[in-house]
């Protein structure tokens, strides 16, 4: 499982926003944990213990045990800043939350409306509160993540009706709209991502609160899926620009490296990367958000095993395709990836403007 610094900063911010137009805002958390269910365990233990002490297999016996471990270790550092700022309220599974005890719910916005991302896809279109009265019902910013159509006939139809009793839905990629209108019969808008709410000196001021550790180089490389090709690139752009590199995360493949060199970066130095970097590399989403809030030169190559359709979206949304590249070949050391500043400030402050209004409205 990856660390979502994006999904993490989504959730602050929208609290944040919301927070300040009065709202007592809690974040419902249906942590994931690794499980077998209890009709497959007996077999899977048996084979596991097959496998190691016959087979001589290097095999964990409890090996979901061990994940579930290892995440919490992974997260040490990340965890303080959630326990700090994120008011949450955890839960096992969406249906615990009871009619009554809140006058609105919001969801959204990272993917949470993709099958392949979540376990019921129904529980983001807030299928656990259909029957209830007198609640308000807001997508705010729901994201798809791809162009394509990936819900079963049962899922389409089961959403369908669900999305009709939203007072509002928002989504955040421009394709989003038209998997609404074509596979749902719904009207939606589309609204920028919850961490563009926010202004860079908003995240500055985090960073100022807790002074992390200043980064060890200047051009931010914050690869999700690091290849040879990518990493090619960033040497090259360090030796052309006088550039140092450093990672914005660390590794996350547990079969390849150990458990300390996964230990994730905390969210303040994270945000620091981003605000004193010169330059940054990614082929995140979020990373590309980030550049563009700071003001930084950024390239992104585009993960499409992650979802294109985020990243066109926003090359759209700030016409910006140049700093979009569909491979690492395709970087041009001629071409100039500096941001235009006027017009991306303009953008940024027309969407906030946006999405005031749209949830002023929502939950009127």
């Amino acid at each position: 499982m990856d660390v979502n610094f994006g999904g993490i900063l989504q959730a602050y911010a929208l609290q944040q926003v919301l927070q300040e137009k009065g709202h007592d805002v809690t974040l419902i958390d249906c942590p994931y944990h690794w499980h077998l269910p209890a009709w497959k365990a007996p077999l899977a233990y048996s084979w596991r213990f097959f496998r190691k002490y016959v087979l001589r297999k290097p095999v964990y016996i409890r090996n979901e045990r061990r994940l579930n471990s290892e995440f919490d270790a992974v997260m040490q550092r990340i965890t303080p800043f959630i326990e700090h700022n994120i008011r949450r309220r955890i839960v096992r599974r969406f249906s615990e939350i009871k009619e009554g005890e809140y006058d609105a719910l919001v969801v959204g916005s990272d993917q949470v409306w993709r099958p392949p991302f979540v376990e019921r896809i129904a529980d983001y279109y807030l299928n656990f509160a259909s029957g209830w009265k007198d609640v308000h019902r807001i997508a705010y910013a729901a994201s798809f993540g791809t162009e394509k159509w990936e819900y079963t006939p049962e899922e389409t139809a089961v959403c369908s009706d669900l999305i009709r009793l939203f007072d509002a839905a928002s989504v955040r990629e421009d394709s989003g709209i038209e998997l609404c209108r074509n596979h749902l019969g719904a009207k939606v808008q589309q609204m920028p991502d919850p961490v563009m709410l926010l202004n860079a000196d908003d995240y500055r001021q985090i960073v100022s609160e807790t002074q992390p550790e200043a980064p060890s180089g200047n051009l931010l490389c914050c690869f999700l899926d690091a290849t040879e090709e990518k990493t090619a690139l960033a040497s090259r752009i360090a030796r052309e620009q006088g550039l140092t590199p450093f990672a914005a995360v660390a590794p996350v493949d547990g079969n390849k490296y150990p458990l300390e060199a996964r230990i994730q970066p905390s969210v303040e130095w994270w945000l620091n990367a981003f605000n004193s970097a010169r330059f940054i590399l990614t082929d995140s989403y979020h990373a590309s958000v980030f550049a563009i809030l700071f003001d930084k030169p950024f390239v992104c190559i585009i993960n499409k095993e992650r979802g294109a359709a985020r990243f066109s979206s926003i090359a759209r949304l700030f016409d910006i395709p140049q700093n979009f590249l569909n491979s690492p070949k395709e970087y041009n050391a001629n071409c100039d990836y500096e941001l235009p500043h006027e017009r991306i400030a303009a953008t940024l402050s027309e969407q906030r403007k946006r999405a005031q209004s749209f949830l002023e409205s929502a939950f009127s």
